[in-house]
């Protein structure tokens, strides 16, 4: 079947009337130019600008090969005629290395691509590099308790003292820690951690909390995910104009299949959307090991160490 343009002229004008707000879009108009010429349009957006009427014209090319000069220069004599402010070529098949070149010296003219992933007429898709780290804790931290400052208590007396501080303060103990990892987490490597805290302080006396966590961190990449999205792309300043993306899902599986792990690499891959997926800590999660340090100090008490 012969490609007549219109169902690339149809998928243009309604891209253009998405992003065009409250600007009025035309298609398939006709301007008689000051030439007495009737001029065919095949999209056309009037807007105001500081109370002035701008018109911009627009022509859509659904061609197989790059635009070339002569049809920017066609596009000049258009503008020219009818008097438009901007005249815009919309092409599915990209523009010419001269094309690009004629525009950019025009000022008036501008080059513009589509992406509409709904729309099978528009060829361009979004595919852009995506990175993904995964940061996990060991479950196994190593917790020990410090007392600092002046005091007479034996080593008996001492570990009933934390036991009490345990048994009062239960997971309170921990609030401190979960913030300042569930901030951090994000920012650190590979490797074994350690974060101290006060969890008891009285005159010149001090019970420290250290607690110790390996964290193992992995980064994948994909350098060319299909994104759903409508856009239009300014071809002169090689730029997303307008766009809409659209939800799109990362599913760890796939991720840890079958994306390029680069956890030596990273930084070779830096235009590349990251998202993280940290491990998360709540008050909850440190009940069990709670309980497991009371009744440690209990039966390291009753011993009489």
């Amino acid at each position: 079947m012969k490609n007549t343009g219109k169902s690339f002229e149809e998928a243009v004008y309604e891209i253009v009337k998405l992003f065009s707000g409250d600007a009025e879009v035309f298609k398939n108009t006709f301007i008689t130019g000051a030439s007495g010429t009737k001029r065919q349009i095949d999209v056309e957006v009037k807007s105001y600008l500081l109370g002035a009427p701008v018109n911009m014209i627009i022509e859509c090319k659904d061609h197989k090969t790059k635009i070339g000069v002569k049809i920017v220069d066609e596009m000049v004599g258009k503008v020219d005629d009818v008097g438009a402010n901007i005249g815009v070529i919309v092409s599915n098949s990209g523009f010419s290395k001269n094309a690009i070149s004629r525009a950019k010296r025009l000022g008036h003219i501008e080059l513009y691509s589509l992406i509409n992933s709904e729309n099978k007429i528009i060829r361009n898709k979004l595919h852009v590099p995506i990175k993904v780290t995964y940061s996990n804790v060991d479950n196994k931290l190593n917790i020990s308790f410090t007392t600092k400052g002046q005091h007479s208590l034996s080593r008996v007396e001492e570990l009933q003292f934390i036991h009490g501080v345990l048994k009062e303060l239960d997971t309170k103990i921990f609030l401190e820690f979960i913030a300042k990892f569930n901030s951090n987490i994000s920012k650190l490597g590979s490797g074994e951690h350690f974060y101290e805290f006060t969890i008891f302080e009285k005159e010149n006396f001090n019970l420290v909390m250290k607690v110790g966590f390996l964290v193992q961190s992995k980064t994948y990449i994909n350098e060319g995910i299909f994104l759903p999205a409508k856009a239009i792309i300014d071809v002169l300043n090689n730029s997303i104009k307008k766009s809409n993306i659209g939800p799109f899902s990362i599913i760890e599986n796939d991720v840890l299949s079958n994306w390029k792990n680069i956890d030596y690499d990273s930084g070779h891959y830096p235009k590349a959307t990251h998202y993280q997926r940290c491990a998360q800590f709540n008050q909850k999660w440190f009940e069990p090991i709670t309980k497991h340090l009371i009744k440690e100090l209990e039966n390291t008490i009753s011993r009489g160490q």
